[in-house]
């Protein structure tokens, strides 16, 4: 494959899935094989713009990634591409100093990006609990729907946001509540190994 391949235009689909940068800055996709399937990592200036996770195929990530693809990424997204695909095989990472792009968002949707990102590895909240965690104790639908498009999964850590009375709820992720069940599992996994034997 080529360095770079021409630039995918969004469908309509994905164009009311993921909420655009202003001025439509040009974005940048590097595709990884992890553990979980392949993963694009996709990036805009300085700043990462989705997470394209879970795919079939590389070619799958890249599509849905929608940006230009580069084999050769600059070292910050190398060494983010590498601690995606250590976390994926079990070392523990909470991605909490990854730069996302997100000022362009309204400030309740921010706040529960936030709130979530705080979740702890291994551990889950309810909607409700993220929405009270987020200021909004009454807007536990809201949450739903800024979880649903979420478009930095594992780095924004939806899949430990569950359903009510310990349901494990949805996940929009290819494979659904399996990826979801596979990656609360492999949590567990990394906590119980990161507290050694007893």
């Amino acid at each position: 494959m080529s360095t770079i391949t021409k630039r995918r235009r969004l469908t309509s689909a994905q164009q009311t899935s993921r909420e655009s940068l202003p001025g439509e800055l040009p974005q940048w996709s590097y595709v990884l094989e992890t553990e979980l399937g392949y993963t694009a990592i996709v990036w805009s200036e300085s700043k990462l713009t989705s997470l394209v996770f879970g795919r079939r195929s590389a070619a799958i990530a890249l599509q849905d990634s929608a940006a230009v693809a580069v084999t050769n990424p600059p070292k910050w997204i190398a060494k983010i591409a590498k601690r995606l695909a250590a976390f994926t095989a079990g070392k523990r990472d909470d991605f909490a100093d990854l730069p996302l792009a997100l000022d362009h968002l309204a400030p309740f949707t921010r706040t529960v990006i936030d709130a979530c990102r705080a979740i702890p590895l291994g551990e889950t909240r309810s909607y409700a609990d993220l929405a009270a965690m987020a200021g909004s104790p009454r807007a536990s639908r809201a949450v739903g729907s800024v979880m649903r498009t979420n478009r930095f999964p594992v780095v924004v850590p939806c899949h430990r946001v569950v359903a009510s009375g310990g349901k494990i709820g949805g996940y929009s992720a290819p494979d659904g509540l399996d990826m979801k069940r596979r990656l609360l599992a492999l949590e567990q996994q990394i906590v119980a190994k990161s507290r050694g034997p007893h």
